[in-house]
Order: structure tokens, then sequence, then C-alpha cells
């Protein structure tokens, strides 16, 4: 399926398999293909452009072989962003590839990649004869770094939602306790209102009787003693 929109494609490829770049030359196909973590382009091989049935055969055995999930093809457009025949060869050039190799398709824009390419050449001191034999599978490269590029960009961020892992070693901060409730009214009349200053009167002990309670029985049984001593001298005065 050919996307027009690049996070569509980066969204269907599988993890885990490389994808493959070409720079569609009127003479040769530069194949480029990346590592299975989608980080580095690699120049692959160069096809010598005949019959397109051999050319897209060539092209859906090397996709075969290194098992790739998706295919990035140069988009020629002019350098004023506006389409030409060669975008227009480029777009028939992919439909005829979706049917016969069905893969997640996408475009990629190629300005200046064979300049880029050719420039990377001369800095490697590449004689002139060997550029002219690598220079579309490094331009393939090129194209296909790029586009790695950007799925990299749109991978590597982080949803705000998402909280931090904790680094090893590290400990969780301690959950804060709930403040304590307020004190019941009953409660509070028993912890006592005292003014300040003033101390609270001690709790008494159970099975504590209390002062008024013990004093009351001793002062009735000291009247009855006092009382049957009156009568035993009133009865002994008669």
């Amino acid at each position: 399926m050919i996307y027009q929109n690049f996070e569509a494609f980066a969204r269907e490829l599988v993890p885990g398999r490389p994808i493959i770049g070409l720079d569609l030359g009127t003479k040769t196909i530069g194949v480029a293909i990346s590592d299975v973590e989608l980080k580095i382009a690699t120049p692959y091989y160069t096809i010598r452009r005949k019959d397109q049935k051999k050319d897209l055969g060539r092209i859906w055995q090397i996709a075969t072989e290194r098992n790739v999930c998706g295919v990035v093809l140069g988009m020629p457009i002019n350098m004023d962003g506006s389409d030409g025949p060669r975008t227009q060869a480029t777009r028939a050039f992919a439909r005829t590839l979706e049917m016969y190799m069905p893969r997640p398709l996408t475009f990629w824009d190629e300005r200046l990649s064979t300049v880029a390419a050719e420039r990377a050449l001369i800095e490697a001191d590449t004689s002139r004869k060997k550029r002219e034999l690598v220079i579309d599978k490094v331009a393939a490269a090129v194209i296909l770094q790029g586009a790695l590029d950007r799925i990299a960009f749109l991978g590597g961020g982080v949803a705000a939602t998402d909280a931090p892992a904790a680094a090893p070693g590290e400990t969780e901060a301690p959950a804060v306790e709930p403040a304590p409730e307020p004190p019941a009214p009953a409660a509070a009349e028993q912890a006592g209102r005292a003014r300040p200053g003033r101390a609270l009167p001690r709790a008494k002990a159970e099975g504590t009787a209390d002062s008024a309670d013990t004093g009351a029985p001793k002062r009735d049984a000291d009247a009855v003693r006092r009382r049957r001593m009156m009568t035993r001298r009133l009865g002994s005065d008669d």
C-alpha cells in the first residue's frame, strides 16, 4: 500500500525488520537497506535497468532475502517544490511496485541526495571511476537515512502523561499519612477544658471508689455507735 502520509507509513512497519530505500534513475536503481533497529542506512546494490519486470523481480528478491517490511522511494521533486515528468514516472513505478510487491511504501524528497552522496564519496577519497559505480546506491542510502531519522524522531518522544520511571537504587517517597481527625465532642469534654496554667484533674483508676462515696458510710457507722452508747448510758441511769 502506498502511504502519502509518512507518519502512517511508520506506524505500519514491523519491529525487528529492516526497510529498503530506492533511488530511481533512468538507467539504474540504487538500493540501500537499513539495520533491524531502523537507525543506519547502508548502500546495498545497484540495479542496471533493462526491463521493468526484471527490475521489479530483482527488488522483490532483495526484499525477500532481507525480510524487509517497507520501501522508501526517492521522489525527484523540482527545486521549487513542484512536480515534473520524473515525479510522474516515479509515481507510476510505485503503483506497479505496489502490485508486484505488497509492502508498505512511501516517498521521500530526494532533492540534492545525489549531491550529498557525491560529496561524501569525495571526502572518502573515492576515485571518479569508483564513484560512478556506487553513486546510485549511496544516493539511495542518503534518501533512506533521511527517512530513518524521521522515524526515530517520531518514535523518540515521551508522552507527557507518562511518569518517569525511578532510577535504579532509588526508593519511592514515603506515603504521607493523613492528619488525625479532631476528637469527638464527648471525648473533648472528657479531655477537659482547663484554662492555661491549670492542671487537669487526675483520672480515677478503675475499681477505685470516690472519696465522697467512701466517707458517707463511715460517718453513718459513727452515728450509729454514738446513738447506741447514749442509749446504754440512759439505760444505766434509769
